[in-house]
């Protein structure tokens, strides 16, 4: 049933700038190639403009890929999993603390209407949880959460040091591995382990819930460049509802660095209030890393599956720029 529905509003994305038939429009495509699925994507644009033939032609492509791309959306197994945390308990969490705060945020296992949900509960405080499965982000490269705030930080703003504080954020912490860096690097990472004990992360994304309304971007952290931030939610507009968010990982590093990520990463769950003399709850149902699930994210968007060869590419391997490693369709 649920992949039903996403083919209904993948055909509820193509019928509705047609359906003032007979003014059929020009149908714009665009073609990929999705090798797990051994199959190509064809993506429709919204620019329809007058011209029967292209209409028909819309109509044919619609009417003969739709059962193949029903039985293949009933047909799909669930994806593999390296994490899957619905906080029955914190077993498998550990404490991350940070140097001159005093004060550390609650995290605690709670229950609400018989559902596990993870209370974090800051009170002029600041410290994370940092689970302890370290995953490879090529294998598991989609990360899902739900998560739900009482309140914001008033006086947070993601773009100073004063107003570092969220009421919830999300971490992916990327390991620092010393045969991908320079020689400078390694000497600072040298110096960083005999300090702390251990190497801190290379780098971190950063998902948070902001408390102005900014354009949704990555924003380096007021602190360190090394760590970029997404305002995912933002403001009070939808407190005490919840809000599921779904990220390709090695597509938001790539957009925030620049650059492919390192292969090993963790996840990472912190409230922060510290230095403000504010209170802040939030909740979050469930975290997982899994498998990109390629052709759900394609329906969800609109997308048609179909059997025929892309206008780009003549063989099995797409070579279009942009393919890479990276965990995602290109867009041309």
């Amino acid at each position: 049933m649920r992949y039903q529905a996403h083919l209904k509003s993948a055909l509820s994305f193509i019928l509705q700038p047609i359906s003032p038939l007979p003014f059929l429009g020009s149908l714009r495509l665009k073609c990929f190639w999705v090798p797990w699925a051994g199959t190509w994507l064809v993506a429709t644009s919204t620019k329809w403009r007058g011209g029967l033939l292209a209409g028909a032609f819309g109509m044919f492509v619609l009417l003969s890929t739709t059962a193949a791309f029903a039985q293949r959306l009933e047909t799909e197994q669930p994806r593999a999993t390296a994490v899957d945390e619905t906080f029955e308990s914190l077993e498998s969490w550990e404490a991350l603390r940070f140097r001159g705060i005093d004060r550390l945020t609650h995290y605690e296992a709670v229950r609400e209407g018989g559902k596990p949900l993870l209370l974090v509960a800051s009170n002029d405080s600041g410290s994370g949880i940092v689970h302890d499965q370290i995953f490879n982000v090529y294998d598991y490269s989609a990360l899902e959460w739900q998560w739900r705030v009482e309140n914001i930080v008033r006086s947070g703003d993601l773009a100073t040091r004063a107003g570092d504080n969220f009421a919830i954020r999300v971490y992916v912490l990327f390991e620092y591995d010393p045969s991908k860096v320079g020689p400078a690097t390694r000497l600072l990472y040298s110096a960083l382990r005999a300090f702390y004990g251990e190497y801190p992360p290379y780098r971190s994304l950063v998902y948070v819930w902001g408390n102005l309304q900014r354009e949704t971007r990555w924003y380096p952290n007021a602190y360190t460049s090394r760590a970029m931030m997404l305002p995912v939610d933002q403001g009070g507009t939808h407190l005490l509802q919840w809000r599921h968010h779904t990220r390709n990982i090695v597509e938001d590093y790539y957009e925030a660095f620049g650059e492919e990520p390192p292969e090993n990463a963790r996840i990472a769950i912190m409230g922060d209030a510290d230095g403000s003399g504010e209170r802040t709850r939030a909740w979050i149902e469930y975290i997982r890393v899994r498998e990109y699930d390629d052709l759900l994210a394609t329906a969800e968007l609109g997308f048609l599956v179909l059997p025929y060869p892309c206008c780009r590419c003549t063989g099995s391997t797409c070579t279009a720029p942009g393919r890479s490693r990276r965990g995602r369709v290109p867009s041309w």
